[in-house]
């Protein structure tokens, strides 16, 4: 990235950030030297729909053709958020028929909790929650609904596949649209344990369009969403974003509790790193007894996400992100594994990957450190790497 390139991406994160903290003086960010990548960096972040709504109160903000763009963008948005809502009312209507338990998490689900407006946020799938007895049963229901599933279905049958993976993905034959069924909201090699029944026991319905949807609790919500943005080195605007909103729409939240709450599960310092980014960034209001809760730890992994803001990171191509996000792990849970011996027993840790790759019958899973080596050779040396978009 050249030096121009690099005062272009600063005065753009610059804009979409000032948009998203409703800034007086966003027009003072505008020069006629800016990127026509506005649109882009905005839909990489996630926060199409928070542009739209900018420059609809300000005509000025940016050019006629940029402007129009966006507003084709955000029509595609609200078409397919509510292509995604009809169908997550369809389906929860039919577990809640056959009194399958589930939790619809992000999504449609988010969108009306904090906005009141499933157009207001982007998503692209239906994420449910379920309890992993009932994965089998709950997959055949999807497949009556017209979902067809994206890897073979007998994966579900594995334990071991089970035990190491969170979701199972499939899509509408006629629509294209995509459920990610979980049983777990985290695989295990995250270290971020979330029990289904604990968080169904505290969990809440959300009434869209005369429909009763069980969702996490606010409290709940707000821990996942900042694992969930942890493990993601927070690569997305929207992924804050949504902390700090749900933070003000319950100011009320005891997030000292919630804090011992992560504490209790070893997962505090992704917790408070989602925290601590959201008042850095939009200012979220935070108690004083809280902010003592920032230590140097907490403070150098914000600097590294900013870090990545800075770098365009959005733009980085999958190959490169997920070796960031691994490395950002490691210092993510210092305190559990040196950095050294999470890269040393990460080439013999299996992983999903490995179980689809060799396919091997539960009873000889016991092979699957010994043949991770090979297949990880393979990949590195004989798999070109990704050209970036």
């Amino acid at each position: 990235m050249n030096i121009n390139q690099q005062r272009d991406l600063h005065s753009e994160n610059n804009l979409l950030l000032s948009i998203l903290r409703e800034s007086q003086n966003t027009q003072q960010l505008i020069s006629p030297k800016i990127s026509g990548n506005i649109h882009h960096l905005a839909n990489l972040h996630g926060i199409i729909p928070q542009l739209y709504t900018a420059i609809k109160k300000n005509k000025d903000l940016l050019d006629k053709e940029q402007d129009h763009t966006i507003q084709q963008t955000q029509q595609h948005i609200l078409k397919q958020n509510l292509l995604l809502t009809a169908h997550l009312l369809t389906i929860t209507k039919t577990l809640d028929q056959h009194h399958f338990p589930y939790l619809s998490i992000k999504g449609p689900t988010l969108a009306y909790e904090l906005y009141r407006d499933i157009s207001m946020r982007q998503y692209s799938d239906i994420d449910l929650f379920v309890n992993m007895t009932d994965i089998h049963a709950i997959s055949n229901i999807l497949i009556l609904l017209e979902f067809e599933p994206v890897l073979p279905l007998s994966l579900l049958s594995r334990k071991k596949f089970l035990e190491l993976d969170n979701d199972f993905s499939f899509k509408h034959k006629k629509t294209n649209a995509l459920i990610e069924l979980h049983w777990k909201l985290f695989p295990l090699r995250h270290k971020m344990p979330l029990n289904f029944t604990e968080l169904y026991k505290t969990s809440k319905k959300l009434n869209i369009q005369q429909r009763d949807i069980q969702t996490l609790s606010e409290t709940h919500n707000l821990l996942y969403l900042t694992l969930h943005g942890a493990k993601h080195i927070f690569e997305r605007y929207e992924w804050v974003y949504d902390l700090d909103q749900l933070m003000r729409i319950y100011p009320d939240m005891d997030l000292e509790e919630l804090y011992l709450d992560a504490k209790a599960l070893q997962v505090e310092v992704p917790f408070l790193l989602g925290v601590f980014l959201s008042h850095h960034l939009f200012k979220t209001p935070l108690s004083d007894t809280f902010k003592t809760y920032h230590t140097p730890h907490i403070e150098a992994l914000m600097q590294k996400v900013l870090h990545y803001y800075n770098i365009g990171f959005v733009y980085w191509d999958e190959y490169d992100k997920k070796q960031a996000r691994f490395l950002f792990l490691a210092d993510l849970f210092q305190d559990k594994q040196s950095k050294k011996s999470q890269l040393f027993t990460s080439i013999f840790k299996t992983t999903p990957v490995d179980v689809i790759t060799f396919n091997l019958p539960d009873t000889l899973a016991f092979l699957y450190p010994l043949f991770r080596p090979f297949r990880l050779a393979y990949k590195h040396l004989f798999t070109k790497k990704p050209v970036y978009a």
